[in-house]
């Protein structure tokens, strides 16, 4: 039987197909991420059942572009010639797109938002096959997958970069404001001093 809570543990694509359902949202955690928590990011997609993850990847930018064809999907897709080292969206075996990483269910917004049915969620995850519109900043892998669930064009690792950035740039300016006003203590002081010296 499926689990139905909103995420799952963390775990191998070969057990993760036994508690998802068709809509689902998959986070993979990429290995060469998890050593930097802070900057760390996961990889999103959209089960369509059947094993099948819909999701932006990455061409192969060795081969000059890739053609990708969908022999085993029911919904007649067409082979498409992408050009050099962009990401589009497709539809790979779990198990592929998972790399061996660890993954899990991951419905975040599901107190939050309404959910559309799960033929719906597949058929707008397969209106954009071949699309390739990826920002990692505005259209990701992310928003791509919140989008087909709940409509909402969100990224919850795009806002927390920015709260990073945020921060660190207050940081820097804050650092760089209390520089200047030192500067500027120091100079008056020493104008102070200079004007005591030449009136004595």
């Amino acid at each position: 039987m499926a689990d139905i809570s909103n995420t799952s543990n963390w775990m191998k694509s070969d057990d993760l197909i036994k508690v998802v359902t068709k809509g689902d949202l998959i986070e993979i955690k990429r290995k060469s991420q998890r050593c930097i928590n802070l900057l760390s990011y996961n990889h999103w997609g959209v089960y369509l059942g059947d094993g099948r993850l819909g999701h932006y990847v990455e061409s192969d930018w060795k081969s000059g572009g890739v053609t990708r064809s969908f022999p085993d999907t029911p919904w007649g897709i067409e082979n498409k010639k992408l050009e050099i080292n962009v990401y589009f969206v497709t539809i790979d075996d779990l198990a592929k797109a998972c790399e061996g990483d660890y993954c899990r269910k991951n419905n975040k917004y599901d107190r939050e938002f309404p959910i559309f049915p799960d033929d719906a969620i597949a058929r707008r995850v397969i209106s954009r096959i071949g699309e390739s519109d990826y920002d990692l900043f505005s259209n990701n892998c992310e928003h791509f997958a919140n989008w087909a669930r709940y409509n909402k064009h969100t990224s919850r690792q795009v806002m927390r970069l920015r709260n990073i950035l945020i921060v660190v740039f207050g940081t820097v300016v804050l650092i760089g404001g209390v520089c200047v006003v030192w500067k500027f203590i120091e100079l008056v002081a020493e104008r102070v001093k200079n004007r005591s010296k030449l009136e004595s």
